[in-house]
């Protein structure tokens, strides 16, 4: 490392006031120094397990009893009913931002080992995790705290900070739109170039997750012939698809942590959501006919009547908490991608490929459409079907599509007699920046 600060140090000083002062640090801990070390840091499971849950709380699949509302916090209750003046859980901002930093560390130490005889694949291997790690955190952020891309605003100084050295001296100032998503893309492209194919650890990033990274950036954009692009070369990589029809529905949870499917495991960690709490929306359950599968292996009705979300990837019985990358996200991109590209045929191809695993053997049809326009609706509501409580993807979806008129949503929450209504476009699709950063650093806030 180039400055005298060790890891330790850094990391407190990027956490709140309050961990700080309650950390006892370790002196056993200094600077990173060897291949191990920095692997060691980027494993670290429990940072790995916090990725944002700001959009999840406020996405529409699903609705919280008056009961279950006012048992949740001030923040929780605000961040669910879409009110004007709170910004979600600081944890949203600063736990992703050290994971930031981490990244920053291992990418600064790792080039100073550039050159060991006989360690350069490891070394551009973990390079390029960092670079992954980074691109992917800056994605999750940009969802968040930075308004939805578009050619209206992304000129405006409304990104996100883009930290890019460990040095915590160095001044934080919101980027562009344009700056951020290039950044994003930048650091996964570089990922692309260092990273094997797969990754022995699904914990651990390869090529294929660096593409899905890459595909879902674009698709956030909305430029949909780049995120065809990535989504294809994913797949190339990694396909494989599970058969529902093979699955035990009678399970608390009939998926497997780091099933065949999960490209990149990652979790997120959010109370409301948990299924003894987080009632399923009626419009998303009815999309459901009894043929298909998901309405049995997602979902069940527990001992208090309340249908919740038993589906999750990461194999937790007690609520959703994956929000990693999966072969059936990135086959509904691509099948997204090719209709509106005008290639009906072909995306709806990937369509019923993921449907003839997903619907009931003896009840699946394939589906044909004249009209693109009709393929593209069945796509987003399988889209919607297949990718609830998958850690920020239905909130990214909302933001992105309300930028069409055809497929923009009106949601409406029903809380102790009032009604609470998040239009279209509305600015609270994007959440407030902690207090306490914009007070200490001057960053502008976003706008209400």
């Amino acid at each position: 490392m180039k400055r005298s600060l060790n890891y330790l140090t850094c990391l407190l000083l990027t956490a709140s006031c309050t961990e700080f002062l309650n950390e006892k640090p370790d002196r056993a801990l200094a600077i990173p120094n060897s291949l191990q070390d920095l692997q060691a840091i980027l494993d670290n499971e429990t940072r790995n397990s916090n990725l944002p849950d700001a959009g999840d709380i406020g996405s529409d699949y699903y609705y919280l009893d008056d009961r279950a509302w006012n048992g949740m916090n001030e923040t929780i209750r605000a961040n669910y009913s879409w009110l004007a003046d709170l910004p979600p859980a600081t944890n949203n901002w600063y736990l992703n931002y050290q994971r930031i930093f981490d990244a920053n560390v291992v990418l600064e130490a790792a080039g100073d080992m550039d050159g060991i005889d006989g360690k350069t694949g490891d070394i551009d291997r973990i390079k390029g995790e960092a670079y992954f790690l980074r691109g992917w955190m800056f994605c999750q952020l940009a969802q968040l705290f930075s308004p939805p891309f578009g050619a209206d605003d992304q000129n405006t100084p409304l990104g996100i900070p883009l930290r890019l050295t460990p040095d915590i001296n160095d001044v934080s100032y919101r980027s562009t739109v344009t700056e951020t998503y290039r950044q994003i893309i930048s650091d996964l492209n570089a990922a692309v170039q260092l990273l094997p194919d797969a990754s022995a650890y699904k914990t651990r990033p390869g090529k294929a997750a660096a593409y899905a990274a890459l595909s879902r950036t674009y698709l956030a954009m909305r430029d949909y012939e780049s995120a065809f692009l990535y989504a294809d070369s994913c797949l190339a990589i990694h396909n494989a698809l599970l058969d529902y029809n093979q699955l035990d529905s009678t399970k608390s949870n009939p998926f497997e942590p780091l099933n065949a499917e999960v490209i990149y495991h990652a979790r997120f960690f959010s109370i409301p959501l948990f299924n003894s709490t987080a009632r399923v929306d009626s419009n998303l359950y009815s999309l459901y006919d009894e043929a298909d599968l998901r309405k049995q292996l997602f979902y069940h009705t527990n001992n208090a009547g309340v249908t919740g979300f038993y589906g999750d990837y990461s194999g937790s019985v007690s609520g959703p908490s994956f929000a990693g990358i999966a072969t059936d996200e990135i086959l509904l991109t691509r099948a997204e991608c090719l209709v509106r590209m005008g290639r009906i045929d072909e995306g709806v191809r990937d369509l019923n490929m993921l449907l003839r695993n997903r619907i009931s053997t003896d009840a699946f049809h394939e589906l044909s459409f004249a009209e693109g326009h009709d393929a593209l609706d069945r796509i987003l509501i399988e889209r919607r079907k297949e990718l609830a409580f998958r850690g920020g993807i239905r909130w990214m979806d909302l933001r992105r599509l309300n930028k069409e008129g055809r497929h923009e949503e009106r949601l409406i929450r029903r809380i102790n007699g009032e009604e609470y209504i998040l239009e279209p476009n509305d600015a609270r699709y994007t959440w407030l920046i902690p207090f306490e950063v914009v007070q200490i650093t001057g960053m502008a806030q976003n706008p209400r």
